[in-house]
């Protein structure tokens, strides 16, 4: 692939760093700011950057373009703008501060973590102590956990519909589609799948279908209905980090099974991966791809798991 870019006499590798700036909405007939064009052939679009930033505040001074200043205002957001991170005990449970001001959640609630989850609190707070320079959004995996509990999970009715939706994904486990060749792949769907099967037929009493068609299997009606109990049987908190679990092992089982600490990280991960890691054995491994792949599912699984801790 190459770029070229209209403000660049030659074709420059170098460009690609435009990628990271914030790109303005320029359906908006106000925007004024200036703009490189960069022109990908390969994927037939074109892509927009930002001037320097210096430029920015001087269009502000000059212009008094309001969306500019919001841009400049985001940037200086995404930095660390506290100096330390602390706990703070209340009737309801622990607050999170910065600077001794309470962390809010996107709605604007209080992030308070309940009084039995202690650990977990100190967790949370750890987040934010440990950010550097610039704000690390995925570097802040059990604060949007809490956040999620408190702003989506708050009552009986979002948490059934929460647990209705992701039930969808047991039509279509992971765990419950399983090849019959070639023999490498299925030694490790034996490996990984079984033990977890055999975890939800001993503990519900129940066996999910298993199969190999393409077609789909749809599971029986009481093996959702126990499934789904288990689910609603979690707290809020839990019950975000079983939904983020799910979502990424793409498996209500797997998912399951690590909220109810059956299976570790590292086994939920191998599990999810099982078609994953056979592909990289046949043909090797994508750098920025299945390397990012391989961190990202763990650190999901371990905010998911670090929900269960109680005092």
């Amino acid at each position: 692939m190459f770029w070229v870019c209209k403000s660049f006499s030659r074709v420059s590798p170098g460009v690609l760093k435009y990628r990271s700036l914030p790109v303005p909405d320029f359906r908006n007939s106000k925007c004024k700011l200036k703009i490189n064009s960069i022109v990908c052939p390969r994927l037939f679009s074109t892509c927009y950057s930002l001037n320097k930033l210096s430029e920015t505040k001087a269009s502000i001074e000059t212009d008094g373009g309001a969306r500019e200043k919001k841009l400049l205002e985001a940037k200086n957001l995404r930095n660390r703008f506290w100096k330390a991170a602390s706990l703070r005990t209340s009737e309801e449970g622990y607050e999170i501060c910065l600077d001794g001001r309470i962390l809010r959640t996107p709605n604007g609630v209080p992030l308070r973590i309940p009084p039995n989850r202690t650990t977990f609190a100190h967790l949370v707070a750890g987040e934010w102590e440990s950010q550097e320079k610039v704000l690390k959004i995925h570097a802040l995996p059990l604060t949007s956990l809490a956040a999620r509990a408190i702003d989506g999970l708050n009552t009986e009715e979002s948490r059934i519909k929460v647990v209705s939706l992701l039930s969808k994904y047991l039509d279509t486990d992971s765990v419950c589609y399983q090849q019959d060749f070639p023999q490498k792949l299925v030694k490790l769907q034996s490996e990984h799948f079984d033990p977890i099967l055999s975890w939800v037929e001993k503990k519900f009493g129940l066996k999910p279908n298993v199969t190999s068609s393409i077609i789909g299997s749809k599971q029986p009606v009481k093996v959702t209905k126990a499934l789904q109990k288990a689910a609603l049987q979690l707290d809020p908190l839990e019950l975000a980090g079983f939904e983020r679990a799910t979502i990424a092992a793409k498996s209500f089982i797997i998912g399951l099974a690590l909220m109810h600490r059956e299976i570790s990280v590292e086994t939920a991960a191998q599990a999810s991966h099982v078609e994953v890691q056979f592909q990289i054995s046949q043909w090797g491994e994508v750098e920025d791809t299945h390397d990012v792949d391989h961190q990202s599912i763990r650190r999901n699984f371990g905010a998911a798991v670090a929900t269960t801790l109680r005092d």
